[in-house]
Parts: C-alpha cells; sequence; structure tokens
C-alpha cells in the first residue's frame, strides 16, 4: 500500500464517506489532485467533487475503486474504466464523502 501519511494534498473522508469509501481508504484520508473541490456533472447531475490522485493509490486500492465503480455503474467495463482513469489520472469522489477543512492560520 502507498503510504500517503506525507501526501501534499489529502483530505479526510466524511462519516458518510467512511461507510462508502472505507474499505478503499482504510486510514480514512483521500489522495487528492487539489485542496478545492471543482464543479463536475456526474450522471447528468451537477455536484461539487474532488479530484482523487489515482498515481497515489496502490494497486490493490485502485481495483477496489474499480470493482466498486463496476458494481455501482454496472453497464460499466473494467478495462474501459480504468483506461479512462489511468489516462485522465484521477476520478471524481463527491464532496459530501470528504471532510473540507482548512487551516485558518495560514489564511492570515
Amino acid at each position: 500500500m502507498n503510504d500517503i501519511s506525507n501526501y501534499r494534498h489529502k483530505r479526510l473522508l466524511s462519516a458518510e464517506g467512511e461507510q462508502e469509501f472505507g474499505h478503499i481508504f482504510t486510514d480514512g484520508y483521500v489522495p487528492v489532485v487539489r485542496w478545492t473541490p471543482i464543479e463536475a456533472s456526474l450522471r447528468g447531475i451537477s455536484s461539487l467533487v474532488f479530484l482523487v490522485d489515482w498515481e497515489a493509490l496502490s494497486a490493490s486500492q485502485q481495483d477496489q475503486v474499480i470493482d466498486y465503480m463496476v458494481s455501482k455503474f454496472d453497464d460499466s467495463i473494467p478495462d474501459q474504466i480504468r483506461r479512462a482513469i489511468s489516462g485522465a489520472g484521477h476520478f471524481p469522489i463527491q464532496w459530501k464523502y470528504v471532510i473540507e477543512s482548512y487551516d485558518m492560520r495560514f489564511l492570515m
């Protein structure tokens, strides 16, 4: 498993995120491409998402992400999903699954 303890951009899973993704992010942290969420369209619905850094995940975590997506979107083919995510270098996780907090000392 990749050690993301010193990873620059990471967010903590929310309680709802723990239920949904705790089996993938067992330490409770999600490595993200950037600190802030972006607006994206997920299945035709506009939503705020964080972009999870695909390369920061272990091979086991990547496999679990693919399995999760196949179970959620049963019409998907695992190899196509893996190619799409690998090509982009990230995949979205809804904002509600992540705790968005900031250290105010850096803003003052």
